[in-house]
Order: C-alpha cells, then structure tokens, then sequence
C-alpha cells in the first residue's frame, strides 16, 4: 500500500534527508528509518513500536544517569530498577523539565507541553498496540512519526550548537 494519500512525497524525503545523514546512523535513527519504511509498507503497529523505542533509547539511560549522579551509594542497579518502574510517561517528564531541559529551550513553554503530550499519548497507544492488538489509526501513525522526528531534530540541533560552542571556545 502506497501512503502518498496520508502523507506528503515531500514530507517523507525531508524524512528521509534527516535520517540518512551520517552522524545519525546510531540505532535511535535506523528505529526511525525503519519506521518510515513500515508506514510505507501498511505496517502501522511497526511504526508505533519503532518510533516509541527510538524515543526510549536516548531517555530511558539519561534518566538512569541522572538519578544515580543524585544518590550517595550509586546503586546501580536498584537505579535502574527504580527508573524502569516510573514508566515511560514519568521518565518523559523528568528528562524534558530536569535531565536535559536545554535541548527544550528551542520551544516554546507551549510547543514543549504539546510535544511531551504527544510523546505521551504515543506511549499509551504503543502500549494498546503491544498488549491488546491495536491496529493503530493512519492519523495517529502519521503523528507519531511526525513526533518522533521533531524529538530527534531537537536533539540534532542541540548537538550542534553544543559541538559549534565548544570548536568556538
């Protein structure tokens, strides 16, 4: 099945055009990669796994990271077992307002909330997908890969001016 009807050629090439350039090819960009392929392709529950699990793979270890860097003992693994437990919307939360709020400093208040909300609203729709066989909407397929790629263009662009500030110093 051919999605020219739900999406835009353009928007897909512009996709793509973010995915193939070469410091992106780390395992959070091919979920992604592969996640257009599978909408291309009909494989609607695919892209909902691959788009949550790209967004997982940065957040879930800075969360880590971060809750150990604020223990006296550093119990790795209690950490760990401590940040799986939250939940992904929770993990949400602390990484956009306490582990890497700068990156967010490229939003506005509003754009911030409406993309943690989003994030969020991917999470429990992946969920539906994973354990009680949802086929999800092409609609809300589509915005999932439209937020995932507006999560790792932030990042991008962070990185960036991050590698820019420090070759200027």
């Amino acid at each position: 099945m051919i999605a020219s009807r739900t999406i835009d050629r353009y928007e897909i090439d512009k996709l793509t055009m973010y995915t193939a350039h070469p410091n992106f090819i780390e395992l959070n960009w091919k979920l992604f990669c592969e996640s257009i392929n599978h909408f291309m392709r009909g494989s609607y529950r695919e892209v909902f796994i691959n788009c949550c699990t790209a967004i997982e793979i940065i957040i879930s270890p800075a969360v880590e990271t971060w809750l150990l860097s604020k223990t006296q003992t550093k119990p790795k693994k209690k950490t760990e077992t401590a940040v799986r437990d939250l939940g992904n919307p929770v993990r949400f939360e602390i990484y956009f307002s306490v582990v890497n709020p700068e990156i967010f400093a490229l939003l506005t208040k509003e754009e911030k909330i409406d993309l943690l909300n989003e994030l969020k609203g991917m999470n429990t729709l992946r969920n539906k997908v994973v354990h009680q066989g949802l086929n999800p909407k092409v609609q809300d397929t589509i915005r999932a890969i439209q937020n995932t790629g507006k999560f790792l263009k932030l990042l991008w662009k962070f990185k960036n001016i991050e590698i820019a500030e420090k070759s200027n110093s």
